[in-house]
């Protein structure tokens, strides 16, 4: 959708003159701020400071200008099951341009909370409700409209969740989300990362795989005993862990990573991007979001 500013003319003070005026239009570093952080609706990067979003979310932003910023993104971390670690999400960095008056979707991750998954991001299910696996984290990111895949510009993936009772042995710790492929699951029977072109496997017994955005959920033993963990949501979401991974049913098996992206498509013009997988243990930690 866009949005053509007509009566409101405060996102543009920084110049005088109709909006569109060109190189103008792009020395003000102003977007309005749907909802309001700290109470600031209308945003100015250099006035206010960075914009530093460190609770789960989404907010809508419309720049009164064309001009470039920076973004570094973090997706959530997967939540710990009953024994097994939750996975860290990953990291996103680029200089984006933004359009003005074009309408941006700005998503932070959401960490679930014990086997069921936050709001924001996508992060999937983990299995059980006793020696339950823990839910994978949410992807954060931000989007050309709406937060749907075809809109996504710069994502970073979520972790995946840990696994449910261990016995015996250490059935390892969720994927890292995040880089062109999410991580799998460490351990027997996990789930798989997501990539750039599908959802991560699932581990089997009773779990599901990723899909677009969305984690795949951890199986569930019937007994509730040794389930898997969720699946970070990310480009593509990452896999559900199996249930009664190893020792006769008993551990479950962590959930893989959600991938990260890098918007390539003409008209988004995105410099100096990176994107990383995390890399061990950061159970249960939301994502953030920062524009400079």
């Amino acid at each position: 959708m866009i949005t053509v500013y007509t009566k409101k003319t405060s996102l543009y003070r920084r110049y005088s003159g109709p909006p569109n005026v060109g190189t103008a239009a792009a020395s003000a570093r102003i977007f309005e701020i749907t909802p309001s952080v700290l109470g600031i609706t209308e945003w100015d990067l250099d006035v206010n400071g960075p914009l530093d979003l460190t609770t789960a979310g989404s907010w809508t932003l419309v720049p009164g200008g064309s001009y470039t910023a920076a973004f570094n993104i973090k997706g959530a971390g997967g939540t710990n099951g009953l024994q097994g670690s939750g996975g860290a999400g990953g990291l996103t960095t680029a200089t984006f341009n933004f359009v003005q008056a074009s309408q941006y979707t700005i998503i932070v991750g959401s960490t679930g909370s014990t086997s069921s998954p936050g709001t924001y991001g996508g992060g999937g299910a983990g299995g059980g409700t006793g020696s339950y696996g823990g839910a994978g984290g949410g992807y954060s990111g931000l989007f050309i409209g709406a937060a749907a895949q075809p809109n996504a510009i710069l994502m970073a993936g979520g972790g995946g969740g840990g696994y449910g009772r261990d016995d015996p042995g250490n059935n390892g710790v969720g994927g890292g989300g995040g880089g062109s492929s999410g991580a799998a699951g460490t351990g027997s029977s996990s789930g798989g990362g997501g990539s750039q072109i599908a959802g991560g496997s699932a581990g089997g017994g009773g779990a599901t795989g990723g899909g677009a955005l969305t984690g795949g959920t951890g199986g569930t033993r019937s007994t509730n005993q040794g389930s898997g963990g969720g699946g970070g949501g990310g480009y593509y979401g990452g896999g559900g862990g199996s249930q009664g991974a190893f020792g006769g049913g008993q551990a479950g098996a962590p959930g893989g990573g959600g991938s990260g992206y890098i918007d390539g498509k003409v008209g988004h013009v995105v410099s100096d991007a990176t994107t990383t997988a995390g890399s061990g243990s950061a159970a249960a930690t939301a994502g953030t979001l920062t524009i400079t």
